[in-house]
């Protein structure tokens, strides 16, 4: 795995080079081994997860809307919405 800093609209990210079958492999283990599912888990933690997951689905939409509406006014690039995390956190929530 490489990885490499990348320059997005003037701030700093790092990337990394990860070969696909290694991705494609760990989507597979993921798709088999579900925490969320796990019998340590009960109704009330995962009412918690829940409650949390859309907590943090509200703020991070506000900041990305927020930082595209800086973007347009500044006649840069917008913001990709997986910068924010949002897909991660709308596939974490289904999974509850």
């Amino acid at each position: 795995m490489e990885l490499r800093e990348v320059e997005r609209n003037r701030l700093r990210v790092f990337s990394a080079d990860i070969p696909s079958d290694r991705v494609e492999n760990e989507e597979l283990q993921m798709s088999r081994t579900n925490p969320f599912q796990s019998e340590s888990l009960t109704a009330a933690d995962r009412e918690i997860l829940a409650q949390g997951l859309s907590a943090l689905l509200r703020e991070r939409s506000i900041a990305y809307e927020l930082a595209v509406k800086v973007a347009v006014a500044r006649g840069l690039v917008q913001p990709d919405v997986c910068d924010f995390g949002l897909p991660d956190i709308l596939r974490l929530s289904r999974v509850i």
